[in-house]
Protein backbone atom coordinates (compact mmCIF):
# COMPACT_ATOMS: atom_id res chain seq x y z
CA UNK A 1 0.00 0.00 0.00
CA UNK A 2 1.50 3.18 -1.25
CA UNK A 3 1.70 6.28 0.67
CA UNK A 4 -0.73 9.07 -0.82
CA UNK A 5 1.36 11.94 -2.00
CA UNK A 6 1.47 15.00 0.43
CA UNK A 7 0.11 18.71 -1.65
CA UNK A 8 1.19 21.76 -0.39
CA UNK A 9 0.05 25.50 -0.70
CA UNK A 10 2.99 26.78 -2.19
CA UNK A 11 2.39 30.39 -0.81
CA UNK A 12 2.04 29.15 2.57
CA UNK A 13 5.59 26.87 1.89
CA UNK A 14 7.53 29.71 1.28
CA UNK A 15 6.11 31.87 4.10
CA UNK A 16 7.21 29.30 6.53
CA UNK A 17 10.95 29.01 4.91
CA UNK A 18 10.86 32.73 5.50
CA UNK A 19 9.86 32.15 9.33
CA UNK A 20 12.99 28.91 9.47
CA UNK A 21 15.47 31.22 7.52
CA UNK A 22 14.93 34.43 10.09
CA UNK A 23 15.13 31.81 12.99
CA UNK A 24 18.42 31.20 12.49
CA UNK A 25 19.26 35.01 11.50
CA UNK A 26 18.99 36.69 15.24
CA UNK A 27 20.21 39.99 13.28
CA UNK A 28 17.46 40.11 10.51
CA UNK A 29 17.90 40.02 6.71
CA UNK A 30 16.99 42.79 4.28
CA UNK A 31 14.39 42.43 1.43
CA UNK A 32 17.59 41.36 -1.48
CA UNK A 33 19.06 38.80 0.84
CA UNK A 34 15.87 37.16 1.73
CA UNK A 35 14.69 36.49 -1.45
CA UNK A 36 18.02 35.53 -2.74
CA UNK A 37 18.21 32.65 -0.15
CA UNK A 38 14.93 31.29 -1.16
CA UNK A 39 15.49 31.99 -4.83
CA UNK A 40 12.41 34.11 -5.16
CA UNK A 41 11.73 37.38 -6.99
CA UNK A 42 12.02 40.20 -4.86
CA UNK A 43 8.61 41.20 -5.68
CA UNK A 44 7.32 37.56 -4.24
CA UNK A 45 9.55 38.15 -1.22
CA UNK A 46 7.78 41.21 -0.37
CA UNK A 47 4.38 40.46 -0.39
CA UNK A 48 4.99 37.42 2.26
CA UNK A 49 6.97 39.45 4.19
CA UNK A 50 3.56 41.95 4.26
CA UNK A 51 1.67 39.64 4.76
CA UNK A 52 3.81 37.99 7.85
CA UNK A 53 4.27 41.28 8.76
CA UNK A 54 1.02 42.15 9.27
CA UNK A 55 0.38 39.67 11.77
CA UNK A 56 3.34 40.25 13.62
CA UNK A 57 5.15 37.47 13.02
CA UNK A 58 8.17 39.45 11.42
CA UNK A 59 9.00 42.70 12.38
CA UNK A 60 11.36 45.92 9.94
CA UNK A 61 12.32 48.15 12.45
CA UNK A 62 12.20 50.90 9.25
CA UNK A 63 12.35 51.42 5.34
CA UNK A 64 15.01 49.12 3.92
CA UNK A 65 15.80 47.90 7.81
CA UNK A 66 16.48 44.10 7.99
CA UNK A 67 13.50 41.68 8.92
CA UNK A 68 13.57 39.57 12.46
CA UNK A 69 10.89 37.28 13.55
CA UNK A 70 8.07 39.22 15.76
CA UNK A 71 6.02 38.89 18.58
CA UNK A 72 3.38 37.36 16.84
CA UNK A 73 5.19 33.54 17.26
CA UNK A 74 5.29 34.33 21.11
CA UNK A 75 1.96 34.78 20.86
CA UNK A 76 1.32 31.62 19.18
CA UNK A 77 4.19 29.85 21.60
CA UNK A 78 3.79 31.28 24.67
CA UNK A 79 0.87 31.00 27.64
CA UNK A 80 -1.32 33.62 27.54
CA UNK A 81 -4.82 34.52 29.26
CA UNK A 82 -7.52 33.04 26.96
CA UNK A 83 -9.44 35.91 24.86
CA UNK A 84 -12.62 34.89 27.60
CA UNK A 85 -10.15 35.24 30.34
CA UNK A 86 -8.74 38.25 29.11
CA UNK A 87 -12.80 40.10 28.98
CA UNK A 88 -13.27 38.43 32.49
CA UNK A 89 -10.14 40.79 33.75
CA UNK A 90 -11.27 43.75 31.87
CA UNK A 91 -14.85 43.81 32.48
CA UNK A 92 -14.23 45.80 36.69
CA UNK A 93 -11.76 48.42 34.90
CA UNK A 94 -14.06 49.00 32.01
CA UNK A 95 -16.78 49.23 34.32
CA UNK A 96 -15.59 51.52 36.73
CA UNK A 97 -14.37 53.93 33.97
CA UNK A 98 -17.68 54.20 32.51
CA UNK A 99 -19.03 55.55 35.83
CA UNK A 100 -15.79 57.73 36.05
CA UNK A 101 -16.27 59.76 33.27
CA UNK A 102 -20.21 59.05 32.96
CA UNK A 103 -19.62 57.23 29.23
CA UNK A 104 -19.84 54.70 27.69
CA UNK A 105 -16.95 52.58 27.21
CA UNK A 106 -15.38 49.52 24.62
CA UNK A 107 -12.48 47.59 24.69
CA UNK A 108 -11.84 45.90 21.49
CA UNK A 109 -8.88 44.42 19.58
CA UNK A 110 -8.07 43.66 15.78
CA UNK A 111 -9.47 40.04 14.46
CA UNK A 112 -8.36 40.22 10.64
CA UNK A 113 -9.75 43.30 9.11
CA UNK A 114 -12.51 43.89 11.87
CA UNK A 115 -12.40 45.05 15.24
CA UNK A 116 -13.87 42.04 17.94
CA UNK A 117 -15.27 43.87 20.97
CA UNK A 118 -13.50 42.46 24.50
CA UNK A 119 -15.61 44.07 26.91
CA UNK A 120 -17.58 46.94 26.93
CA UNK A 121 -19.97 48.89 29.58
CA UNK A 122 -22.69 51.14 28.83
CA UNK A 123 -23.76 54.48 31.03
CA UNK A 124 -27.04 55.44 30.37
CA UNK A 125 -27.70 59.23 30.42
CA UNK A 126 -29.76 61.65 28.52
CA UNK A 127 -28.38 61.74 24.65
CA UNK A 128 -25.90 58.61 26.04
CA UNK A 129 -23.93 56.83 22.99
CA UNK A 130 -23.75 53.06 22.85
CA UNK A 131 -21.32 51.46 19.66
CA UNK A 132 -23.31 49.18 17.53
CA UNK A 133 -22.06 45.50 16.25
CA UNK A 134 -22.10 47.18 12.91
CA UNK A 135 -19.57 49.60 13.44
CA UNK A 136 -16.80 47.22 14.46
CA UNK A 137 -16.64 46.94 10.26
CA UNK A 138 -15.69 50.14 9.37
CA UNK A 139 -12.24 50.66 11.25
CA UNK A 140 -11.72 54.06 9.64
CA UNK A 141 -14.48 55.42 11.34
CA UNK A 142 -13.83 54.06 14.59
CA UNK A 143 -11.29 56.15 17.38
CA UNK A 144 -10.82 52.55 18.57
CA UNK A 145 -10.06 51.19 14.90
CA UNK A 146 -7.37 54.12 14.33
CA UNK A 147 -5.24 53.58 17.00
CA UNK A 148 -5.30 49.59 15.99
CA UNK A 149 -4.43 50.56 12.47
CA UNK A 150 -1.72 52.93 13.85
CA UNK A 151 -0.11 49.94 16.05
CA UNK A 152 0.41 48.25 13.01
CA UNK A 153 4.12 48.44 11.31
CA UNK A 154 4.28 51.30 8.69
CA UNK A 155 4.84 49.08 5.54
CA UNK A 156 2.13 46.59 6.36
CA UNK A 157 -0.10 48.93 7.71
CA UNK A 158 -0.24 50.46 4.13
CA UNK A 159 -1.07 47.13 2.73
CA UNK A 160 -3.77 47.06 5.39
CA UNK A 161 -5.49 49.97 5.00
CA UNK A 162 -5.80 49.57 1.65
CA UNK A 163 -6.92 46.59 2.06
CA UNK A 164 -10.20 47.75 3.41
CA UNK A 165 -13.86 49.24 1.97
CA UNK A 166 -13.27 52.80 3.12
CA UNK A 167 -17.28 53.52 3.18
CA UNK A 168 -17.61 57.21 3.23
CA UNK A 169 -20.38 57.10 6.24
CA UNK A 170 -21.04 61.56 6.93
CA UNK A 171 -19.37 64.23 5.13
CA UNK A 172 -16.66 64.08 7.59
CA UNK A 173 -15.89 60.10 7.17
CA UNK A 174 -11.92 60.09 5.99
CA UNK A 175 -12.55 57.66 2.79
CA UNK A 176 -9.51 58.20 1.01
CA UNK A 177 -6.28 55.52 2.01
CA UNK A 178 -3.78 58.05 1.43
CA UNK A 179 -5.50 60.47 4.15
CA UNK A 180 -6.16 57.73 6.37
CA UNK A 181 -2.51 56.21 6.28
CA UNK A 182 -1.66 60.07 6.88
CA UNK A 183 -3.60 60.36 10.23
CA UNK A 184 -2.75 56.86 11.26
CA UNK A 185 0.73 58.30 11.49
CA UNK A 186 -0.34 61.18 13.43
CA UNK A 187 -1.82 58.64 15.54
CA UNK A 188 0.70 56.24 16.15
CA UNK A 189 3.16 59.59 16.67
CA UNK A 190 0.70 60.61 20.01
CA UNK A 191 -0.68 57.74 21.43
CA UNK A 192 -4.48 58.14 21.23
CA UNK A 193 -7.22 58.73 18.73
CA UNK A 194 -10.34 61.10 18.06
CA UNK A 195 -13.16 60.98 15.69
CA UNK A 196 -15.49 64.21 15.07
CA UNK A 197 -18.73 62.98 13.62
CA UNK A 198 -16.60 60.34 11.44
CA UNK A 199 -19.17 57.56 12.07
CA UNK A 200 -22.37 58.80 13.56
CA UNK A 201 -23.28 62.87 12.69
CA UNK A 202 -23.26 64.31 15.81
CA UNK A 203 -21.35 61.42 17.67
CA UNK A 204 -17.10 62.18 18.88
CA UNK A 205 -14.71 59.37 19.83
CA UNK A 206 -11.77 59.26 21.87
CA UNK A 207 -9.56 55.78 22.49
CA UNK A 208 -6.04 55.09 23.37
CA UNK A 209 -4.09 51.97 23.22
CA UNK A 210 -3.45 49.21 25.82
CA UNK A 211 0.51 48.45 26.30
CA UNK A 212 1.74 45.61 24.59
CA UNK A 213 1.45 42.79 26.77
CA UNK A 214 3.58 39.65 26.51
CA UNK A 215 3.46 40.28 22.70
CA UNK A 216 -0.42 40.15 23.07
CA UNK A 217 -2.47 41.71 19.88
CA UNK A 218 -3.14 45.25 20.47
CA UNK A 219 -5.75 46.16 22.17
CA UNK A 220 -7.86 49.93 22.55
CA UNK A 221 -9.96 51.21 24.88
CA UNK A 222 -11.94 54.42 23.97
CA UNK A 223 -15.48 55.90 24.68
CA UNK A 224 -17.73 57.81 22.14
CA UNK A 225 -20.11 60.95 23.54
CA UNK A 226 -22.13 63.35 21.95
CA UNK A 227 -20.31 66.42 20.26
CA UNK A 228 -22.00 68.43 23.17
CA UNK A 229 -20.39 66.85 25.48
CA UNK A 230 -17.05 66.87 23.61
CA UNK A 231 -15.05 69.86 24.29
CA UNK A 232 -11.64 71.02 23.89
CA UNK A 233 -11.58 71.63 27.95
CA UNK A 234 -13.35 68.13 28.60
CA UNK A 235 -10.27 65.84 26.14
CA UNK A 236 -7.68 65.84 28.80
CA UNK A 237 -9.93 65.24 31.64
CA UNK A 238 -10.97 62.18 29.12
CA UNK A 239 -7.66 61.03 27.80
CA UNK A 240 -5.91 60.66 31.35
CA UNK A 241 -8.87 58.44 32.52
CA UNK A 242 -9.02 56.54 29.63
CA UNK A 243 -4.91 56.22 29.66
CA UNK A 244 -5.45 55.20 33.55
CA UNK A 245 -7.67 52.18 32.51
CA UNK A 246 -5.47 51.04 29.52
CA UNK A 247 -2.23 50.92 31.97
CA UNK A 248 -4.75 49.27 34.83
CA UNK A 249 -6.09 46.29 31.88
CA UNK A 250 -2.26 45.72 30.89
CA UNK A 251 -1.55 45.18 34.19
CA UNK A 252 -4.11 42.92 35.21
CA UNK A 253 -3.50 41.13 32.02
CA UNK A 254 0.04 40.95 32.50
CA UNK A 255 -0.30 39.63 36.28
CA UNK A 256 -2.50 36.66 34.96
CA UNK A 257 -0.28 35.54 31.95
CA UNK A 258 2.87 34.77 34.88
Amino acid sequence: MCAKATRSVQSVDRAILILEVLANEPDGLCLRDLATRLFLAPQTAQSLLRTLELHEFIVQSGRGAPYCLGPGLARLAGDRPSRDERASLARRPVAKLAREINESVLLIELTGRRAAPIAQARFDQPLAVTPNSEGFLRLHTMATGKVLMAAIPEAARSVFVRGLQLAERTPHTIAEPAALLAELAVVAEQGWAETLEEAVLGVAALAVPVPLVGGMVPASIGTCLPTARYTPEHRPALLAALQRCAQEIADVWQESAQ
